[in-house]
């Protein structure tokens, strides 16, 4: 459940990061009924895994595996190819140093999340 539990905080920890208008209060009982909706699809798709007969582990690795091979494939064609056609490519100064800080969190917490969203 905790590793459940993380990926959904991680994935929710996006709608800052991206600047979405949907609220991230956790006293809100919106943001808390889609953070548990989240965390329990993932912990639905991990427990239902494990009952599939070995036979089938050949094909979840091979989609998994063709999965991160599109990531890829997108990141080396399709990104540099958005980014010209619209706010273009970034000073190496911007790239490297720069953060903003929209979730109103601790600095190294957003240095954090800008970190590994943009790896």
């Amino acid at each position: 459940m905790s590793n459940s539990q993380a990926g959904a905080n991680y994935l929710l920890s996006e709608i800052n990061a991206f600047n979405i208008d949907f609220t991230t209060d956790v006293n809100d009982i919106k943001c808390r009924a889609v953070q548990w909706i989240v965390s329990e699809a993932l912990l639905g798709i991990s427990v239902l895994t494990t009952f599939l007969p070995p036979r089938f582990y050949k094909h979840v690795f091979r989609i998994a595996a063709a999965v991160v091979v599109l990531d890829f494939l997108l990141n080396i064609i399709w990104l540099p190819i958005g980014v010209a056609k619209t706010y273009g490519f970034q000073t190496a100064d911007f790239v490297f140093t720069g953060t903003y800080n929209l979730t109103g969190a601790p600095p190294v917490w957003n240095w954090c999340i800008v970190i590994v969203t943009s790896h």
